[in-house]
């Protein structure tokens, strides 16, 4: 009886045996399932991320060759505005350059028309000159005519007076010619 006692006992143990064993393989199964749950999420998780890095490099490239056109045009527009930075100047100095040369061309004028006026006076103070010795010789012809003594000395001095009223004429006319 002992055998069977011992082979009951053996039977109670391995029946306790084989029921840890069989929850330790129904836990195993559950944490394999978990474990295979786990994998698969992890597995989508990898393909989402997978394809949200594949999207954010397509991102990063299309952003890069965006800054690059970004950065050609704005090398272009700087060279662009340097150019028309260099007209301005250039157009600024022409601009001083013709003002300078109006003023020039103005004060030039002024200096003419005081030359013009200046030459304007003389010419009437030379023509009031010339028209003050003509009476004065018209009234020492008459005077002359007058006295009726037509001596050879009046004649003289009529003659160099005569002569003398010429030589301003002459003067006179080549002062109004300049």
């Amino acid at each position: 009886m002992s055998t069977l006692a011992e082979e009951e006992e053996k039977g109670k143990q391995l029946t306790k045996l084989k029921s840890r064993h069989e929850a330790s393989i129904t836990d195993l199964e559950e944490r394999l399932s978990r474990e295979q749950a786990a994998r698969q999420d992890l597995e989508k998780t990898k393909r989402r991320l997978e394809a949200e890095l594949s999207e954010k490099q397509d991102n990063l490239t299309n952003q890069y060759t965006t800054y690059e056109e970004i950065r050609i045009t704005l090398e272009r527009a700087e060279v662009s505005i340097t150019e028309m930075q260099a007209k301005l100047d250039e157009e600024t100095m022409a601009k001083s350059t013709a003002q300078r040369q109006i003023r020039d061309v103005e004060n030039m004028m002024t200096e003419v028309r005081e030359d013009l006026e200046a030459e304007k006076r003389s010419r009437e103070r030379a023509e009031k000159a010339k028209r003050d010795l003509a009476e004065e010789i018209e009234s020492l012809k008459m005077e002359l005519l007058d006295t009726g003594n037509t001596s050879e000395e009046q004649q003289t001095i009529l003659r160099k007076k005569e002569v003398e009223l010429q030589n301003y004429k002459k003067s006179l006319e080549d002062e109004t010619k300049y």
